[in-house]
């Protein structure tokens, strides 16, 4: 007697295609819809931007940008940084380029690379 009174309701739903699914889900299916494309949109998109930056990363950049500035070279090192497209990279050249107001340069550099 339970086990007809369980199996019922799913024969009925998987007795229906997805679209009689949806349609007999009434009005609230749309916004589900809606949530759930704008989820799947949103974490495509993330996962995109951090595997390209991933890929951007160059840690053999940093570590001669890190020899020259230990050289006593800061100069050296933000030439080799300002060519590079590791972000960390970036934000080092810039910094070491506006020595003389080290922390806001820090701040800076990294709110331009953030806005991307």
């Amino acid at each position: 007697m339970i086990t007809a009174v369980l199996s019922t309701p799913l024969a009925f739903i998987m007795n229906q295609s997805p679209m009689e699914l949806f349609i007999h889900g009434g009005p609230i299916m749309w916004p589900i819809l809606i949530t759930s494309f704008i989820g799947i949109t949103v974490a495509v998109e993330r996962i995109v931007f951090l595997v390209r930056e991933a890929l951007c990363r160059e840690p053999e950049v940093l570590d001669k940008m890190y020899d020259r500035v230990d050289a006593n070279d800061p100069e050296g090192a933000v030439a080799i940084g300002k060519n590079s497209r590791d972000v960390i990279a970036k934000v080092l050249a810039y910094a070491l380029s506006h020595r003389e107001t080290m922390n806001i340069s820090f701040v800076r550099a990294a709110n331009n690379e953030l806005r991307r």
